[in-house]
């Protein structure tokens, strides 16, 4: 199980997702459950994947999915591989495992 806790110094808005195992993530604004669980997907799916392939595992609408990785890749989360294949980038990595500064996300809305 995922779960997904806010700061300290921000209104509680953690969030239980299911995941593939649990984990701690910050908060942030913009991410939608939805996010967590795609790249949680990917980190445990290490390869190329399509919008498509990652909705029917997640039980995610297919376009739903599709904007959500244009979001993460704008976000510098995942990176576009090739023309609607996605992959985990380091900086979701690093996201995933608490080393990333949330402040440097935040930005993007």
């Amino acid at each position: 199980m995922l779960v997904v806790h806010s700061p300290p110094d921000s209104t509680d808005f953690s969030v239980p997702v299911v995941g593939y195992r649990e984990k701690m993530v910050e908060r942030v604004p913009w991410m939608t459950p939805a996010d967590y669980e795609i790249m949680l997907f990917f980190e445990e799916h290490p390869i190329l994947l399509s919008p498509r392939v990652i909705g029917t595992n997640i039980e995610y609408d297919r376009q739903y999915v599709s904007k959500r990785c244009r979001k993460l890749s704008k976000a510098e989360l995942l990176e576009v591989v090739d023309t609607g294949l996605y992959q985990l980038s380091d900086t979701g990595r690093a996201y995933l495992e608490g080393e990333l500064d949330v402040s440097e996300l935040e930005s993007d809305s």
